[in-house]
């Protein structure tokens, strides 16, 4: 019987030993799950930075008219900005052009940061209905959608 009780406890000692070496592997899974685990999360977290959107001008002029081709429109913001736009039936062949204006009145002298149209750089608001460029060789009339510019 001491034959078979060595041969029992020697096969009691191999499974513990198995069952040990199990364990071991299963928790390296499990630390190795984690770390995964972690590192995912890590570069989720990074991945979301919460970049702020910038802000729209606000609006306080708009003016527009009809051309042979599409549209012309000037939109003034609130920071003296404006932007001078020759829109055309073809997306590709707009024309823009920005700079500062500064008001006075019923007047409006526009700075263009480069080129320029040929409307001018000085225009006068009539009736609170009509913005008229003075200082071209074609004098351009265009009309106000809105005018918060005395406000």
């Amino acid at each position: 019987m001491s034959g078979q009780m060595c041969t029992l406890l020697n096969l009691n000692t191999k499974i513990v030993i198995s069952l040990l070496k199990l364990k071991l592997i299963i928790m390296k899974i499990l630390k190795l799950k984690n770390f995964l685990l972690i590192v995912v999360t890590l570069i989720l977290l990074g991945s979301c930075q919460n970049t702020p959107q910038p802000q729209p001008k606000e609006i306080i002029f708009k003016a527009d008219r009809e051309s042979a081709m599409g549209w012309v429109y000037i939109i003034i913001y609130k920071d003296s900005t404006f932007k001078y736009v020759l829109a055309t039936m073809r997306s590709d062949a707009q024309q823009s052009f920005s700079g500062n204006v500064a008001i006075h009145n019923d007047s409006l002298y526009f700075h263009y940061t480069s080129n320029h149209p040929e409307s001018g750089n000085t225009a006068i608001i009539f009736n609170k209905k009509i913005l008229a460029f003075l200082d071209s060789d074609m004098p351009e009339r265009f009309a106000i959608r809105l005018n918060k510019l005395d406000k």
